[in-house]
């Protein structure tokens, strides 16, 4: 059920949709995909004491060597694929440069619910990045038709997905209609 709260907000951001077009909207999706803006906005509203900065359980080196020790590991699996298979190698690298720029598994939900989907599981506090890095692994024992079926799915679903624009033409319509 969609809160009246929810509404609201999307409310507000057809009118600023409005104010600022499409274009500006889009320039502000793909920085936020990027992750260029994500940092710049914590601190802001940390500086505003907006949002409430906790310590991390674990600290942010401790993170990277856990996944710089994953990607190690796939990417010695995939070296092992570049010479016997190269073109699931190809595969594999351009899924993982996707996930990676959050062309498709822009969500770590998304990322969640895929791995879940191929049986594997996924720790409650795991990273996008580690999740990302364990299904490219699980990929990689795939049969290659089997791969590209699955890859082929994941690109339809992240084009699928609705943009601003479209929620907005929707919540539009719903005011329109009380």
């Amino acid at each position: 059920m969609i809160k009246q709260k929810d509404i609201d907000l999307l409310y507000d951001l057809v009118k600023l949709l409005k104010k600022y077009g499409p274009e500006a909207f889009e320039s502000l999706q793909n920085l936020m995909a990027s992750g260029e803006l994500s940092g710049k906005i914590a601190s802001l509203l940390t500086s505003l004491k907006v949002l409430e900065v906790k310590k991390p359980l674990i600290s942010e080196t401790t993170r990277s060597k856990r996944i710089e020790k994953l990607e190690t590991s796939m990417e010695k699996q995939l070296s092992a694929l570049k010479d016997s298979q190269p073109k699931k190698y190809s595969i594999l690298e351009q899924f993982y440069r996707q996930a990676q720029a959050r062309q498709i598994l822009a969500a770590r939900k998304d990322a969640e619910n895929l791995a879940l989907g191929l049986g594997l599981n996924v720790p409650k506090k795991a990273s996008r990045e580690s999740i990302i890095i364990r299904i490219v692994q699980q990929f990689s024992d795939l049969p290659q038709e089997q791969l590209e079926s699955w890859i082929k799915k994941i690109v339809e679903r992240s084009k699928s997905v609705q943009t601003l624009e479209e929620w907005a033409e929707v919540i539009l319509k719903k005011r329109n209609d009380f």
